[in-house]
């Protein structure tokens, strides 16, 4: 974790001394390639250049005559065309110009990589969307509530995806935000994993994914919490093995510790659909 001193938020996609860019979604972000990369190697690594060819003009000497070897020692105006500005002209090699490099991340949200960038400059990021008639970048800083974090912003999706965007990019300090912001997010109901889950599906996933297991872990509460009048109406043990038997498996869990405590099993659940 980069301490309090390291962080620079009012630099935050601010383009003034931006030198690279950060592309996804079809958005552009200006970024501070000192500044991002001392989180992680990822956007050194995967810098795009996009050169561009200057337009280069043939240089006539100061003088008002060209007086060179090449056309014979003869004074004549800079303004005719001699052997010497042909020469150059045809010797000449393009000068290319590196401006402004890229980091591509097409295949991500864009306003999940403003959280991130977001978390690069400031040390945390928040899910609020920033209205086109904001104020500048700085007066918006200004304005900003220094305990908004305490509240939990009420997006689980976000904080996973953010969460899977920092592991892809080796945050782990990022990972360690969302996923702490996920666990803190209330759930009222299981339809709001329903992206998540549908998005990610988590075949590939580690079950000790941390994760995984809060995904699991969520689910699995809002189902015991309804005393078995939850239904499964998207799906979750039909389409989703991974995530519907783990979620199984921690019903059992919480089964066995209730059973423990009273010595009874008092609730009867339903994983069909409705009926």
């Amino acid at each position: 974790m980069l301490k309090n001193s390291q962080l620079n938020p009012r630099l935050f996609l601010s383009p003034a001394h931006a030198d690279v860019t950060i592309v996804a979604d079809r958005d552009r972000f200006p970024a501070h390639l000192n500044i991002i990369s001392l989180h992680t190697p990822y956007f050194q690594e995967h810098l795009i250049s996009r050169p561009r060819e200057l337009d280069s003009t043939v240089m006539t000497p100061a003088s008002s005559t060209c007086g060179t070897s090449v056309c014979g020692g003869e004074s004549e105006p800079v303004s005719k065309t001699c052997e010497w500005d042909k020469k150059m002209k045809e010797d000449r090699i393009p000068t290319m110009l590196d401006v402004n490099p890229e980091v591509p991340l097409d295949d991500r949200y864009s306003a999940d990589v403003r959280c991130m960038l977001e978390w690069c400059y400031k040390g945390t990021y928040s899910l609020k969307e920033h209205d086109e008639d904001r104020p500048s970048y700085t007066e918006k800083l200004s304005t900003d509530s220094s305990d908004s974090d305490a509240i939990p912003e009420e997006d689980l999706a976000r904080h996973v995806k953010i969460y899977y965007l920092a592991e892809h990019l080796n945050l782990p300090d990022l990972k360690s935000l969302a996923l702490e912001k996920f666990k803190a997010c209330t759930m009222s109901d299981s339809s709001q994993l329903k992206e998540t889950v549908r998005d990610y599906q988590f075949e590939a996933f580690s079950k000790s994914d941390p994760m995984v297991k809060a995904v699991v872990e969520k689910l699995a509460k809002i189902i015991w919490d309804m005393n078995g009048k939850w239904k499964d109406d998207w799906g979750l043990f039909q389409y989703y093995g991974l995530i519907g038997g783990l979620v199984v498996q921690e019903l059992m869990q919480m089964k066995a510790k209730m059973s423990e405590r009273r010595g009874a099993w008092p609730l009867v659940w339903s994983f069909g659909g409705k009926k």
